[in-house]
C-alpha cells in the first residue's frame, strides 16, 4: 500500500483511532464479564443463613465516572442489606458477651476478580 507523504499523518492517525475503538470495546466486555462473574462468586460464597443477603448482589455503572474513555463499574449490596456487608465478612461483637466470627466472601473474590480483569485485558491486547 502506497501512502502520499502529505497523507501519512492522517493514515496514522486513523489507524490509532481503529486500535482505540478495538480497545475501548475490549476493556468494556473485560470489566462487564468480570463484574457479572463477580457478582456471581459472591453470591456463592455468601453465608446461606442470612436470608436475601446473597441475592442483594449486583453490580451498575459507576455514576461518578463519567467521560467517553473512562469505565468502571461498581458491585454492589443493595438496600437494605448493604448494612450487613462489613458485619458479615469480619465478625462483630455479641451484646451477651463474645464474638461472631466473620466470613470472608468478599475481600477474596475480588482479589481474584482484580487478577481474572488483569489477565483478561492483557489477553485483549496481545490478539
Amino acid at each position: 500500500m502506497k501512502i502520499n507523504i502529505d497523507k501519512l499523518s492522517l493514515e496514522v492517525i486513523n489507524q490509532l483511532e481503529a486500535y482505540q475503538k478495538i480497545t475501548t470495546e475490549d476493556v468494556t466486555r473485560a470489566v462487564k464479564e468480570t463484574a457479572k462473574e463477580l457478582v456471581q462468586e459472591i453470591r456463592a460464597a455468601a453465608p446461606k443463613d442470612s436470608g436475601d443477603y446473597s441475592k442483594s448482589w449486583a453490580y451498575k455503572r459507576d455514576p461518578n465516572l463519567r467521560g467517553k474513555w473512562r469505565y468502571s463499574l461498581v458491585v454492589y449490596s443493595k438496600a437494605p442489606k448493604c448494612r450487613i456487608t462489613h458485619l458479615l465478612e469480619h465478625g462483630y461483637a455479641k451484646v451477651s458477651g463474645g464474638r461472631v466470627d466473620g466470613h470472608p466472601h468478599i475481600g477474596p473474590a475480588e482479589q481474584r476478580a482484580k487478577a481474572k480483569l488483569v489477565a483478561k485485558i492483557k489477553e485483549a491486547m496481545s490478539r
